[in-house]
């Protein structure tokens, strides 16, 4: 028996609903074309600096009920090559210490770029299994775009977030304030190239979307440039480079944070390489700074991904299954 979606009465949103897959079966790796408009002008004109604000703005354009309070936090890697036919390419590990419930998601609003994301609905509260299960409310479902955590649009722009540790963003210098989570998606939705995020993000007051932390942001595109968007003290910072863990770069910062050793091996290898891989090559390097499940205060690689910024691809694997590397497209009309 379907899930019921009590509180979703428009067509558009029915039809998200109902193209839920649960690929493996286990209820922990899902795809969902989401048909629906996720109101992305009218939550950045909200002003959301908060998680609540953020919900209370989601309820209000998107369903008339209760909805979780999204959160966010991840280790990660991110880092960009070119292959051997100049197709520009993102790896990204996606770590975190919590149950395994992640969804790839399309998106192809009016007015906004066709994306692919990959979402870590732990964040919206879901289980493992519930969005199959016959008896959980879908209506959460309209919430997931605001929950990607890395992802590609049409253009051929990436974006993907790192967690850092221990200090907190909250600028105040007049501007609407915007979340961690809603600057990925407009920069999903709206960006062609590395300017184009760097512009969006410094139109908003950033304001941290998880007490405890902070995060910063790797961003690329088909053209080749790449970059990393931090906040120090308030103020944001551009940082060039191809590469990325879980600790400042900003001068002056210290390095403060984890993932130097994963650092180290990704600026030895494209150091080596040239900054030429293949996309085999991307992907046995993720397996090979991916961080291993059950590891005691650890995180686990939830996902593996190798984007393809110049054919808007991707190769993707969930749960250490490298035997395993599912293809998509953005040329593809559903997942």
């Amino acid at each position: 028996m379907p899930n019921p979606a009590k509180y979703l009465i428009h067509e558009d949103q029915l039809k998200t609903v109902r193209s839920i897959r649960d690929v493996y079966g286990d209820g922990r790796f899902y795809t969902m074309d989401y048909a629906a408009d996720h109101r992305l002008e009218d939550i950045l004109a909200a002003g959301a600096g908060t998680s609540d604000e953020l919900f209370a703005a989601v309820r209000k354009y998107l369903v008339a009920a209760r909805l979780p309070r999204p959160s966010m936090g991840a280790g990660c890697s991110a880092f960009m090559a070119k292959n051997k036919e100049g197709h520009v390419l993102v790896g990204r590990n996606f770590d975190f210490n919590h149950d395994m419930v992640t969804m790839l998601i399309s998106t192809a609003p009016e007015k906004c770029f066709k994306t692919l994301g990959m979402a870590d609905l732990a964040f919206a509260e879901i289980k493992p299994g519930q969005l199959t299960d016959g008896e959980t409310d879908l209506t959460p479902a309209m919430m997931f775009p605001y929950v990607t955590m890395d992802g590609i649009n049409e253009k051929g722009f990436f974006i993907g977030v790192l967690q850092l540790r221990k200090v907190e963003t909250y600028q105040n210098t007049g501007k609407k304030k915007i979340t961690t989570s809603v600057a990925i998606r407009a920069s999903l939705d709206k960006a062609e190239t590395v300017q184009d995020a760097i512009d969006i993000f410094g139109s908003y007051d950033m304001q941290t979307a998880r007490p405890g932390n902070d995060f910063h942001f790797f961003i690329a595109d088909a053209k080749g440039d790449s970059a990393v968007i931090e906040y120090l003290q308030g103020k944001m910072n551009i940082l060039k480079t191809d590469h990325v863990t879980n600790f400042f770069l900003s001068p002056g910062a210290r390095k403060k944070g984890v993932g130097k050793e994963r650092y180290k091996v990704l600026d030895a290898l494209l150091s080596y390489r040239e900054g030429t891989l293949e996309k085999e090559d991307m992907m046995y390097v993720l397996k090979l700074i991916s961080q291993p499940s059950g590891a005691k205060g650890k995180s686990n690689t939830l996902w593996s991904a190798v984007y393809d910024l110049t054919d808007r691809t991707l190769d993707l694997v969930v749960d250490h299954r490298y035997d395993d590397v599912r293809h998509y497209s953005l040329k593809d009309k559903k997942l």
